[in-house]
């Protein structure tokens, strides 16, 4: 099982975040706080979210990733598609 988890202190700019997220070519879920303009960029379909407030949030979400294994291919296609409209 790959994914991408990105881990920053700051919020970060839309550009950014596509910079990031253009490195996720293959094809592969991503694991995001729910902060700043992500939310704008990615949704449930293509990103597990957690929140930074939580002390417990990325267990929780890595959780969240095992239990959902089945789903994994298709969330790390919908990434693929979402960055091929940006190029």
């Amino acid at each position: 099982m790959e994914i991408l988890s990105q881990a920053y202190k700051n919020e970060i700019s839309k550009e950014r975040a596509r910079e990031l997220l253009s490195l996720n070519k293959f094809d592969k879920p991503i694991i995001d706080p729910r902060t700043g303009c992500i939310p704008e960029i990615l949704t449930e379909e293509n990103a597990f979210f957690y929140d930074l407030q939580e002390k417990d949030g990325l267990l929780k979400v890595f959780e969240k990733v095992i239990k959902s294994k089945e789903k994994l291919s298709e969330i790390g296609q919908n990434n693929l598609d979402l960055i091929r409209k940006w190029d």
